[in-house]
């Protein structure tokens, strides 16, 4: 049996224990023929994934990544962060850990991997779901403490530090992970190849349905703020921790989940728009009183060496005037 072909059966054995062991996190089942999984944090551009390797590498691995997407400053503060208390964490864990800042590139990670295991190995399935399940479960617990902490440095009130990421990714993202894991040797040429390839049809062959348009007689508040019909309106968390902890705990069901997401996205966008807005109008008016006392100061400068010259011009004439007064006598 070809090595793709067993994903698709190691990896709901894998998600039907680690539900039963852990309500930490949510890993996705929509990308089974792949070696990996991911699965959302509480936090903005991180997220925890399991891997296991082939015959040509033969490892499993739990890992957390730190990859917000276009904001390289972001993600390695965070990681360096997290690397100041690197030794609080592995305590804490109770083994060494992988720290791999990766400074060429925009991501970050922090990886534990156990050798020697391959997915052809079927009957050491077992025990490579046993050590996924036991040592996630250390990671998320442990780097959910630290991550909070990070958060509140980084100024992240309590209200917002959460951040849901969306569990699914564009399929650049997915290649631009296939290229970092091919660059640091993870996988072979012919891995990558036949991934991308796969990558590439599952994107052609999806069709995204385009949301409805707003009807153009609505004025915007009211786009703004209806809420979608099928929300949930005494129930509905109106946060990401809250959100996130519902989902975990099975109180919604995930097309709930994303209209819920959406709607918090969209709140939060316009929120973030108001404040960018609101910050501007501010820092022009600065600069207009800024270029208004600057003006000011630079007529009573002038007015000042004008009123100087002629005080001047008429000292000059008065000795003037005088000397001729003497020459007289």
């Amino acid at each position: 049996m070809n090595t793709n072909d067993l994903y698709p059966l190691f990896w709901p054995r894998f998600i039907e224990r680690f539900e039963k062991e852990s309500t930490d996190c949510v890993f996705q089942s929509s990308n089974k023929d792949r070696y990996w999984l991911s699965a959302p944090s509480n936090f903005r551009g991180i997220t925890y994934q399991v891997a296991v390797t082939g015959d040509n590498k033969r490892f499993a691995q739990v890992a957390i990544y730190i990859s917000a997407s276009g904001d390289r400053n972001y993600n390695k503060d965070v990681f360096d962060r997290l690397h100041r208390r690197k030794d609080e964490i592995e305590n804490e864990i109770g083994f060494k850990l992988q720290w791999q800042r990766k400074d060429l590139q925009n991501s970050a990670a922090v990886v534990f991997q156990k050798h020697d295991t391959s997915i052809t190995n079927k009957d050491e399935w077992d025990e490579t779901i046993a050590f996924l399940c036991e040592h996630m479960q250390k990671f998320t617990c442990v780097f959910d403490k630290y991550l909070k902490e990070v958060m509140k440095e980084l100024g992240y009130c309590e209200h917002n530090c959460f951040h849901v990421e969306e569990v699914e990714m564009s399929v650049t993202d997915e290649i631009r992970k296939l290229k970092e894991l091919l660059d640091e040797g993870a996988i072979t040429q012919e891995e990558y190849d036949r991934q991308k390839s796969i990558l590439h049809l599952s994107d052609t062959s999806e069709t995204p349905t385009s949301p409805a348009q707003p009807d153009a007689s609505q004025n915007e508040a009211e786009t703004v703020h209806v809420k979608p019909a099928s929300l949930p309106t005494s129930s509905t968390p109106m946060n990401y921790e809250e959100l996130a902890r519902k989902r975990r705990l099975g109180e919604i069901s995930f097309d709930e989940y994303v209209k819920i997401k959406e709607y918090l996205d969209s709140e939060k966008e316009r929120e973030q728009a108001s404040a960018y807005l609101a910050t501007n109008v501010k820092t022009i008016k600065t600069l207009l009183i800024v270029v208004v006392i600057c003006m000011i100061l630079s007529v009573i400068g002038a007015i000042g060496t004008w009123v100087s010259t002629a005080s001047f011009v008429a000292t000059l004439q008065d000795l003037y005037s005088y000397e001729e007064d003497d020459s007289d006598y």
